[in-house]
């Protein structure tokens, strides 16, 4: 009688396949939320810098100034002569763009901010 245990039966290997690929889509099932997660939070740090950056630079501008005012019902600064103002989205000064996107950045920050309230995630 011959005796040949060289390798596996079909039925191991396809049992050992169906267990991968259930341990992989369950993986993914963890992951891929987890992921939305993280992109969405470097997103947010990206705004968050944006947003302080505008700040500190009008604070700046501000604190080292000798004259502001205010007008258009505060769309634009004035600061010792020089016009902070936004225009389509972006903080323009003396008809030079300075820090691009002003409003859509902030509306993203908003955006993002409500967002991570709602968020059972960030609980």
């Amino acid at each position: 009688m011959l005796n040949n245990n060289k390798g596996y039966t079909l039925v191991e290997v396809i049992v050992t396949l169906t267990l991968l690929v259930v341990f992989l889509a369950c993986t993914v099932a963890i992951v891929g939320p987890v992921l939305r997660v993280f992109n969405r939070t470097v997103a947010l740090s990206e705004d968050q810098s944006i947003a302080m950056n505008i700040a500190n630079y009008l604070a700046h501008k501000v604190n080292l100034s000798k004259e502001i005012e205010v007008a258009n019902d505060g769309r634009t600064l004035f600061v010792d002569g020089v016009d902070y103002e936004i225009q389509d989205g972006y903080l323009v000064s003396s008809g030079m763009m300075i820090l691009m996107q002003l409003i859509m950045e902030m509306q993203r920050l908003v955006f993002y901010l409500n967002k991570m309230m709602r968020n059972p995630l960030f609980s």
